[in-house]
């Protein structure tokens, strides 16, 4: 029991788990707003030779993903996939939602 005494507030204390952390994002974010940067070449932290590296491999990725991915909305929406995806979305929620709203019906039915 006495490592976990270590962390106040968790649930072995009667606490929800996790207040100890609640009070580092802040502080947490803060550090990854400055620390963090947009571009591989722009991290002082990486060398020359490892920010070439990781910028070849986006370029690399970038170059793949724009032939298979569509370009515009208008081909996004020509895709039969998004139309079947949408056609069980809306299924889907529309059932659970017809059976939500039925639930008591069919329960006092059976009762």
């Amino acid at each position: 029991m006495g490592f976990l005494t270590i962390f106040p507030g968790s649930v072995w204390q009667g606490g929800d788990g996790c207040s100890f952390l609640k009070a580092f994002r802040p502080l947490l974010g803060i550090v990854v707003v400055i620390y963090l940067t947009n571009r591989p070449s722009n991290a002082k932290w990486l060398s020359k030779e490892e920010s070439d590296w990781l910028e070849g491999e986006l370029n690399a990725e970038r170059k793949v993903s724009s032939k298979i991915n569509k370009v515009t909305k208008l081909d996004m929406l020509k895709d039969s996939k998004i139309w079947k995806l949408a056609l069980f979305y809306f299924a889907g929620y529309t059932s659970i939602y017809g059976l939500s709203f039925w639930m008591p019906t069919i329960k006092n039915f059976y009762r």
